[in-house]
């Protein structure tokens, strides 16, 4: 069932929707916070000045919460907008301070309207399975707005196109298909944030790189 979602999904979901916070691990509560997500964070506390950010970066807070991980693209720093990152970012646990822990991994960003204007996206996307196009991360249209509505943001795993793209703003595309897969364990569904201007200082680093 070509574009399904993956076997028990709709159970998941529900598990999803009324589980209780989840402990963080015990492995992510031990790294160390790595030079790139201190950085990290310290530009989303300052995105969080900005109007334009605040209600996508709420979505970010209720899943952290929770101890929920959160998916973050943005470009790189650097003239290319198409060349990209993408973090899987959850809560560390620092008594001293706030902190993120997580991988980060390369990825194309296809703009409508590139350029930086400090906007912000957000959506949540969740695991399917295409017998065309095999693991996908596909974006959850609005409550009542239909399977085939457009949506602002949308993940491309692998290289072959999306058979039915509905993104209108920014397409993101990451190739590391398995070890994305593994970074996102069992979370089923997860919020997708996007901002159309670097959030991290340097240039491209190794794919998949563990934040430790």
């Amino acid at each position: 069932n070509d574009g399904a979602p993956l076997p028990g999904a709709a159970e998941a979901k529900a598990r999803w929707r009324d589980a209780p916070p989840r402990p963080v691990p015990q492995e992510v509560l031990a790294a160390p916070t790595p030079p790139w997500a201190a950085g990290l964070l310290a530009s989303l506390r300052r995105e969080a000045a900005r109007p334009q950010a605040q209600a996508a970066l709420r979505r970010a807070m209720e899943a952290w919460r929770c101890g929920r991980a959160v998916l973050l693209a943005c470009p790189q720093a650097g003239p290319d907008p198409a060349s990209g990152w993408l973090f899987v970012l959850e809560p560390g646990d620092d008594a001293q301070q706030p902190c993120l822990q997580g991988q980060r991994f390369a990825a194309r960003l296809s703009w409508r309207a590139p350029g930086e204007q400090g906007r912000w996206w957000a959506v949540r996307v969740a695991k399917v399975h295409s017998v065309r196009q095999g693991r996908q991360l596909n974006t959850l249209a609005a409550a009542g707005s239909g399977s085939a509505a457009a949506v602002d943001c949308e993940i491309q795993l692998g290289p072959f196109p999306l058979l039915q793209p509905h993104w209108r703003e920014v397409l993101v595309r990451v190739d590391a298909v398995q070890r994305l897969w593994a970074a996102l364990d069992v979370a089923w569904s997860l919020p997708l944030l996007v901002c159309d201007r670097p959030l991290l200082a340097g240039g491209a680093g190794p794919v998949g790189e563990r934040a430790s």
